[in-house]
């Protein structure tokens, strides 16, 4: 399924096709990275500029990050100002250089609409991929509020070498 404002997949839609992506990691031995990202002070915009601005707003995010990431790559809307990314095949030298990118092509975009707001972003890279979709989704997002807590307008990087034991988050 299609998320109805941005266009992108839904939640539902994401989770089943990384299931197979995760899948396939695993029994490839391949590397995976899920990126999840959060809009900072995304209130803020609907609070001062009306949820047009808002709706507007995650509309831009979600065409810029679309356009940023390659083919083989997924980004879905799941929650109100919340976005993920499913990257196969890419490890946390490749992860980095996609993240980098889309938080550089999102923050022109808010500079040039004048927005109130940054991104967090929690990156996590499996070289060993964990049976779960959800283990590794939720990792991202731990490691997302880390970014946030670290004074928002951050990227957090996680590699995952082993799935039992995953590592703490470590900044760029």
């Amino acid at each position: 399924g299609t998320d109805y404002l941005t266009g992108v997949p839904n939640s539902r839609h994401f989770h089943e096709w990384a299931e197979s992506e995760l899948e396939r990691a695993r029994r490839y031995k391949h590397p995976l990275t899920i990126v999840y990202m959060d809009i900072d002070q995304f209130k803020a915009v609907n609070d001062q500029m009306g949820h047009a601005a808002g709706d507007q707003l995650l509309k831009k995010v979600a065409e810029t990050m679309r356009r940023n990431i390659r083919s083989v790559d997924m980004i879905a809307r799941i929650g109100g100002d919340e976005c993920v990314m499913c990257c196969p095949e890419t490890g946390p030298e490749e992860a980095s250089i996609v993240v980098q990118r889309v938080q550089r092509e999102l923050m022109k975009i808010v500079a040039e609409k004048k927005w109130p707001i940054t991104f967090s972003l929690g990156v996590v890279s499996c070289l060993k991929c964990p049976d779960s979709l959800q283990h590794l989704v939720s990792a991202a997002d731990r490691t997302m509020y880390a970014a946030k807590a670290a004074g928002k307008n951050t990227i957090r990087y996680e590699t995952m070498a082993d799935p039992e034991k995953s590592s703490a988050p470590s900044s760029d």
